[in-house]
């Protein structure tokens, strides 16, 4: 049986999974042989196994066992033995020589005898402690090598039968699928509040095969080999009219939403990872995924924390503006406003924003690509203060009507603490009412656009360096005396007809007008 060793020459490396290309070369005789190709590690997913050898080698009855190597490691562990006997004799001298270097009559004793002990004495121990130091560096190599031996009982060996038309030396190559392998998307948002937005796409690469891979060429794929190749089949959709209409009742958020809810708030811990500089990667849109090649080999050590790669960027059209909800933070945040059409396939994703090559924290996108312009959050400018004021709140009764009217006045004031000029966004709301017995009446909102559907409120403001803008609106809510008024921020409403969930004014199954 020929044993070789092999090495990965490539990896294409998907989400979740690997396909790697290992290379070697053997000698060969004429006639028949049997290849053992051994070490390979335990991931190796041995069914979808494929070997390439030149057309004058014919390769049949392809299988894989677990390595198995007792007699070498029996060997290097008999080793290890023999040479701590060593060092124990070695400390039985030393003891022995200092023992005879007790000198407690020296008046009966040879005064040259004992000069020249005492002089050969530092060498003799120094040669022996050398020993010593020099047998313990040797156990320790051995104990490493015994260790590399116990992992590979558990490694892969692949064996085939070849048929070779002349002796010689043959290269050849075996394919196979890892699912020790991994990558995962990194984006990043740099800007400086001037130019346009810059996204980059990044990998973070990792390998836990238990094999470290040197100047190996690298691919990655977007997504992973299929794994359902079953077609998705159209069911009819049949109509009735309903027996009997149900007001549907309001329930909880399903588990499965508020965890992935709670993931989306919750921070996610950064690894510590190896920053790989890399040039950005040659992008090939295949038919079913995309593939970024990156350029050169890599280094990927076995059980790294991860590797960071460059994909791509984009260069992004964009507008700077401050926006600021003062009802819900003291906070201006930096936003740029880009098109929709600009944007990659990077929604659902999280980002890290850098401003001016500062961190600034991570920001969810999520992209609406029905419409035409997208906001991306930049971060907080701690130098722009706003703030929210009640002027009045005051509470009367109309005693021709039965209601209770409740007058309330706001002042919001924004200050640029800045050396350069600002544009910024301020938002407030006045509440709208979803029951006729209830009546908004708006006395101010002092220049601001409203949304009658939702009640927003919007200032669009230029500030000096230095310079403080105040705003004021007020309103009246006029109310049966009787009743209290619920407060709520959900924007469905249910359908008084057929019970849906709508949050316009038409109800979307039924087309009722929802009062």
């Amino acid at each position: 049986m020929i044993k070789a060793k092999s090495i990965v020459k490539s990896a294409m490396i998907f989400r979740h999974g690997a396909e790697i290309t290992r290379s070697a070369s053997i000698e060969l005789r004429k006639g028949d042989n049997i290849l053992a190709i051994e070490e390979l590690p335990v991931g190796t997913v041995s069914e979808q196994a494929r070997l390439f050898f030149p057309s004058s080698v014919s390769c049949s009855n392809i299988r894989f066992a677990y390595g198995s190597n007792n007699q070498k490691t029996q060997e290097i562990e008999e080793a290890i033995a023999s040479i701590k006997t060593q060092i124990e004799i070695l400390g039985i001298q030393v003891e022995l020589i200092k023992s005879n270097g007790v000198f407690k009559d020296a008046s009966s004793q040879d005064i040259d005898r004992i000069n020249g002990y005492i002089d050969a004495l530092p060498s003799r121990l120094g040669d022996i402690y050398t020993d010593i130091a020099a047998k313990n560096k040797e156990i320790k190599r051995l104990e490493e090598s015994l260790v590399k031996e116990q992992q590979k009982q558990g490694l892969l060996s692949c064996i085939v039968d070849l048929h070779c038309e002349a002796d010689g030396t043959y290269p050849f190559e075996l394919h196979c699928h890892d699912n020790n392998a991994s990558w995962e998307p990194v984006h990043e948002i740099h800007c400086d509040a001037k130019n346009p937005v810059e996204i980059r796409m990044r990998a973070r690469i990792s390998q836990t095969t238990g094999e470290d891979w040197t100047n190996v060429s690298i691919s990655l794929c977007s997504g992973n080999p299929s794994l359902d190749n079953t077609l998705p089949i159209l069911r009819p959709t049949y109509l009735s009219i309903k027996q009997e209409q149900l007001m549907r009742a309001y329930g909880a958020m399903p588990a499965n939403s508020m965890m992935m809810g709670m993931a989306a708030a919750m921070p996610q811990a950064m690894a510590p990872m190896q920053r790989m500089e890399t040039k950005e990667a040659t992008v090939s849109d295949e038919e079913t995924m995309t593939e970024y090649i990156l350029p050169g080999t890599r280094d990927l050590p076995s059980r790294s924390e991860g590797t960071m790669a460059d994909l791509q960027r984009f260069e992004i059209p964009a507008t700077y503006r401050y926006h600021g909800v003062p009802l819900m933070s003291p906070k201006a945040y930096l936003v740029a406003s880009v098109k929709v059409k600009d944007m990659p396939q990077i929604s659902g994703n999280n980002a890290s924003v850098y401003l001016n090559n500062v961190f600034l924290g991570q920001v969810n996108i999520n992209v609406d690509y029905a419409k035409e312009d997208y906001t991306l959050s930049l971060g907080i400018d701690e130098r722009i203060k706003l703030s929210r004021k009640l002027l009045k709140k005051q509470d009367a009764t109309s005693l021709l009507k039965g209601q209770k009217i409740t007058s309330s006045k706001f002042e919001l004031a924004v200050a640029n603490n800045k050396n350069t000029d600002i544009d910024i966004v301020v938002n407030d709301q006045i509440p709208v009412s979803r029951d006729k017995t209830i009546i908004v009446d708006i006395e101010s909102i002092d220049e601001a656009e409203r949304n009658e559907e939702t009640g927003i409120l919007t200032w669009t403001l230029s500030l000096k360096p230095q310079e403080t803008k105040k705003m004021t609106f007020s309103y009246k809510v006029s109310s049966p005396k009787d009743k209290t008024i619920a407060i709520s921020r959900n924007s469905s409403r249910i359908c008084p007809k057929c019970g849906a969930s709508a949050t316009g004014k038409f109800c979307p199954e039924c087309g009722s007008v929802i009062e």
